[in-house]
């Protein structure tokens, strides 16, 4: 009985330490307050801390609590980066409209086959960029598959 007591202690201390975990966590977007301690993403996709230029950083939503968050964010944003750039070369003139039902086209990486896959949409989703044409979405993925399989 004690042990199964003691069991159920520690399950709890356990239980009670994930929920205030949970409940610290941020919801939406965090600003920092003013003289607040912030990290933020440089031109080189550089981490640094706090910054003289708080104002274009809350314009750009460049500032996260922790130096951890900055270097998940640092990777994220090189990745759309990515795809916004290739979008943008291989069909500079197209701005999707979303008023209407026509298939608007980007490109996506499936993680478990590990190469990049053609995606369609018509209402606006989570892509950086969009394009055209399937076949342009596939030259990307055509030409970013190229580009991974050298990297590897």
């Amino acid at each position: 009985m004690n042990k199964e007591l003691s069991e159920l202690r520690l399950a709890f201390a356990k239980m009670g330490a994930e929920i205030e975990k949970l409940e610290e966590q941020q919801k939406g977007v965090w600003e920092p307050e003013q003289f607040e301690n912030f990290y933020w993403i440089d031109s080189l996709g550089l981490v640094c801390r706090n910054s003289l230029h708080f104002i274009s950083r809350m314009t750009h939503h460049n500032a996260y609590q922790t130096r951890a968050q900055a270097q998940k964010a640092a990777t994220l944003i090189q990745q759309s980066n990515r795809i916004i750039q290739a979008c943008l070369n291989f069909d500079p003139d197209y701005v999707p409209d979303w008023t209407d039902d026509s298939y608007k086209y980007s490109v996506h990486y499936a993680h478990g086959a590990k190469y990049w896959i053609v995606c369609k949409a018509v209402v606006m989703g989570s892509r950086p960029a969009y394009v055209s044409s399937k076949e342009i979405a596939q030259s990307i993925c055509d030409m970013f598959n190229a580009e991974d399989k050298h990297e590897r």
